[in-house]
């Protein structure tokens, strides 16, 4: 009986659904459907479609218990009517900026529409009438819109040979010199504007003015990579180089083959920069003064040192004590040297900035030591003395070790976290690791968080 009672209010509510579901359907006087959807109880819901006096359907509403939930239009074929809309346009623009394209000519004119679009995406100005893109006035109003470079891009030819207009839009986007005309970029103070606001804007300068000294020196002042666009003559320009490589020390890359074997020139770069030893001449990735000053300032500049210096093991040795990370890019025959690696231990000093190390990044150089150093009681107290993140790579048996493990949490407290279980339950080695780092309790056994000594100890600390 109950399962009979079920069904039969099923049923009466279906068909009360259905008695009161309606289709709504609009027509043009000449009986082509002008919209159609359904409504239930009164509600939208479901899909109503907008057709054309042609029955093409440009717009789709998508509803949920009345509530308008998406909304998408195809105005590519849509009849003149509908593309001369105005509120239809600016409805169809905000959900996609290229449906611009198919508006009428009226309203590709129309400032206001255009304006509003552009909002939306700047690229939508290359849709806009002709007149609109000869506007000075206006291109300058849509440039503090947005200001990307797309203004002078999709400006009328008219436009980007208008020195004045060219001028403001550069002062304001110096990138934007790109789409100048070509009698501007070969401009001397046209093109001085445009490298103060933008220096890769070089690169679209004539080749008259890639060659004009001030004009390079102005660009590799503001950024020194800017050197590329320069003229050969100017690569070997010894001043502008060096100024361009204070700025940026890669930009050595772009230097001429005489000033990357300038030996001067190179060891100032690599002081700041230690890396550009990569473009140095082979003969400067052979000397030793150079290359120290490199890895001094960058480990990963070893990487570029001549196959000579990074098969000398008095040189690696001296290298590993100026930077203890070369290790890491030291060949297998080093990486299991003791000496080698007991050099770049002692000098391996943990330079990894905050940002890194929230994101887990640690590095030391131990760990690119062979298994069996990671062994050696005296390599690894050197370590841990240096860095106590060290711990990490010790073997098994020496994080078991009480006395190397208290050497690494006096150094840092969380490197308790690499300690034995037996030794994270001993209460001197982690009241050593919370008085360097309170937030190193949470690498203590479940009995030492709870010994009444160390949570003592801890109120201390908080309240230092």
């Amino acid at each position: 009986m109950g399962w009979l009672l079920f069904f039969s209010v099923v049923i009466i509510v279906i068909v009360i659904r259905v008695l009161k579901t309606n289709t709504i359907t609009e027509y043009y006087d000449s009986g082509i459907v002008k919209s159609s959807g359904i409504t239930r109880f009164g509600i939208r819901v479901g899909e109503f479609k907008y057709y054309d006096k042609n029955g093409f359907c440009y717009c789709v509403q998508k509803y949920s218990s009345g509530e308008l939930i998406k909304k998408a239009y195809n105005l590519k074929f849509a009849h003149e009517e509908i593309t001369s809309n105005r509120e239809i346009i600016l409805q169809a623009t905000k959900n996609n900026w290229l449906d611009l394209q198919y508006a009428s000519d009226e309203l590709r004119n129309d400032r206001e529409v255009v304006m509003e679009v552009v909002k939306n995406n700047c690229h939508a100005l290359q849709f806009a009438s002709n007149e609109i893109k000869d506007d000075p006035e206006l291109l300058i109003e849509l440039l503090h819109v947005n200001h990307h470079s797309f203004v002078l891009e999709y400006a009328s030819t008219k436009m980007k040979s208008n020195r004045e207009f060219v001028i403001k839009i550069i002062k304001n986007n110096g990138f934007a010199f790109k789409y100048a005309s070509d009698d501007l970029k070969n401009d001397r103070e046209v093109v001085l504007e445009a490298v103060k606001n933008s220096a890769a804007a070089l690169k679209y300068a004539s080749n008259d003015l890639q060659n004009d000294r001030d004009v390079v020196m102005e660009a590799v002042k503001n950024e020194g990579d800017a050197l590329q666009y320069a003229s050969d003559e100017l690569k070997n320009d010894r001043e502008l180089v060096m100024k361009a490589v204070k700025s940026v020390g890669w930009a050595l890359e772009y230097a001429s083959d005489d000033l990357k074997n300038d030996r001067d020139l190179v060891l100032e770069v690599v002081k700041n920069e230690g890396d550009a030893l990569q473009y140095a001449s082979d003969d400067l990735k052979n000397d030793r003064e150079v290359v120290l000053e490199a890895v001094k300032n960058r480990a990963d500049a070893f990487k570029f040192a001549s196959d000579d210096l990074k098969n000398d093991r008095e040189f690696i040795i001296k290298a590993a004590k100026t930077n203890g990370y070369i290790l890491e890019y030291a060949s297998r025959k080093f990486k299991k040297d003791r000496q080698v690696v007991m050099a770049a231990v002692k000098n391996s000093i943990d330079n990894i900035n905050d940002a890194s190390r929230a994101w887990g990044y640690r590095q030391s150089a131990i760990e690119y030591a062979k298994r069996r150093l990671k062994n050696d009681r005296e390599v690894i107290m050197e370590a841990v003395k240096n860095e106590g993140y060290a711990l990490k790579y010790a073997s098994r048996r020496l994080k078991n070790d009480r006395e190397v493990v208290m050497e690494a949490v006096k150094n840092e407290g969380s490197a308790l976290a690499y300690a034995s279980r037996r030794l994270k339950n001993d209460r001197e080695i982690v009241l050593e690791a919370i008085k360097f780092d309170k937030e190193a309790i949470q690498y203590a056994s479940e009995e030492m968080k709870n010994d009444p000594e160390i949570v003592e100890a801890l109120k201390g600390e908080n309240e230092k």
